[in-house]
């Protein structure tokens, strides 16, 4: 069937474009946190991961309004400059669209996992670095970041499993459109069998 190839497809974009900006974006707030003092850390931390408390309906109905193109959020203010994006309806930006959400929805719980991964990392390390004169950006590269790889590597084998398995969002969102760009596996798998 041509159009297994083609939902491979999607989910290959979709899994491509999610994961490193998932892993991204968790690093950095991870470690922006990190650097936040304690007592202001545990509201910025909430902040961060309440989008990933909602069910992926309610996230699919907020974000199908803010990528509305007529009286979308996203659409008002790029209004302003005289933009407007058909988020949904082009082939060439629907599935960013549905990355966009997921990163949104998704990046809490691997930013808690780098946040306290990034917390258990000895502070003597980095002290003894201080003293020899490393900079922040060197501690975090030759220190930080080597430390964190096994973690990383967890994060991103659990991204690229759930990416893999990306539904709910498209199926709130496109329903597969537009021509059948953002149409996943496991889309193609459930039209296949109910919808046929």
């Amino acid at each position: 069937d041509e159009y297994v190839y083609k939902a491979l497809g999607a989910t290959l974009r979709f899994v491509a474009m999610a994961v490193p900006s998932t892993l991204l974006l968790a690093l950095g707030l991870a470690a922006g946190l990190a650097a936040v003092p304690e007592r202001r850390r545990g509201f910025w931390r909430a902040l961060c991961y309440l989008p990933h408390l909602l069910t992926v309906s309610v996230v699919g109905l907020l974000w199908r309004w803010f990528y509305n193109t007529e009286f979308g959020l996203f659409n008002a203010y790029l209004g302003t400059v005289g933009v407007k994006i058909a988020w949904l309806s082009d082939v060439r930006w629907a599935m960013p669209a549905i990355v966009l959400m997921t990163l949104w929805w998704t990046v809490g719980g691997p930013m808690l996992v780098l946040l306290a991964a990034i917390q258990n990392i000895p502070d003597a390390y980095h002290e003894a670095a201080s003293l020899d004169g490393a900079t922040a950006r060197q501690r975090f590269w030759r220190i930080t970041l080597p430390l964190l790889r096994p973690v990383l590597l967890f994060s991103m084998v659990m991204n690229v499993v759930g990416s893999f398995q990306v539904f709910g969002q498209v199926y709130m969102i496109t329903r597969g459109g537009p021509e059948l760009s953002t149409r996943t596996l496991v889309q193609y798998i459930y039209d296949t069998a109910f919808n046929h």
